[in-house]
C-alpha cells in the first residue's frame, strides 16, 4: 500500500483538514445551474451573491461547503442536489485549507497545481501566467470525480 492510499475522501463533508484556519462566509445563491458542494464559486452580479467559477476563472472566492451551512438550506449530498436560488450557501477558503473538490479529470498528479475549470470543478494548471491557482492536488487523480485538493487561497 502507497504512503497515499491512507488520505481518504470524506463522504460526509467538504473540509477535510484545517477547520481551525478556516474562513467561513455565506453568500445568497444567484444562480443554481452546477452549484454542488465542492465546486469553486466567484461573486455574482453584485456583492453577497455568488455563482459557480467557469473554466479559468480569474476572481474565485472559495468553495461550497455544507460543514458551516445553515441547516434550514442545507445541502446533504455533493454532486448530486443543487443549492436553490436564493439560499445562503457556506464558502470555505483559507491557504492550507484541505477541501474535497470536482475535477473531471481523469489522470492527475499529487502535487500538481490546479485552476479553475468548468461547473466549479478544478483542472491541472498550465503555463497560462493570469489564471489564478487555486490549490495542489492532495492526491492522485485516477478517475474523474471528487479529489482532495489543498488550497492556497
Amino acid at each position: 500500500m502507497a504512503a497515499n492510499d491512507a488520505v481518504k475522501v470524506p463522504s460526509n463533508k467538504e473540509v477535510a483538514f484545517g477547520m481551525e484556519w478556516a474562513l467561513f462566509e455565506d453568500y445568497k445563491v444567484e444562480n443554481a445551474t452546477d452549484m454542488y458542494n465542492g465546486r469553486w464559486v466567484r461573486i455574482g452580479s453584485s456583492q453577497g451573491q455568488i455563482i459557480v467559477c467557469s473554466d479559468e476563472s480569474t476572481s474565485p472566492v472559495g468553495v461550497l461547503v455544507r460543514d458551516r451551512s445553515n441547516a434550514n438550506v442545507e445541502v446533504s449530498d455533493r454532486g448530486t442536489t443543487t443549492y436553490t436560488l436564493g439560499d445562503w450557501a457556506c464558502v470555505v477558503s483559507g491557504p492550507g485549507v484541505i477541501v474535497v473538490c470536482y475535477t473531471a479529470e481523469t489522470s492527475m498528479d499529487k502535487g500538481t497545481m490546479v485552476v479553475c475549470a468548468d461547473n466549479g470543478g478544478v483542472k491541472a494548471y498550465s503555463t497560462d501566467t493570469h489564471i489564478p491557482r487555486v490549490g495542489i492536488c492532495w492526491k492522485e487523480v485516477e478517475a474523474a470525480g471528487d479529489i482532495l485538493v489543498k488550497l492556497t487561497r
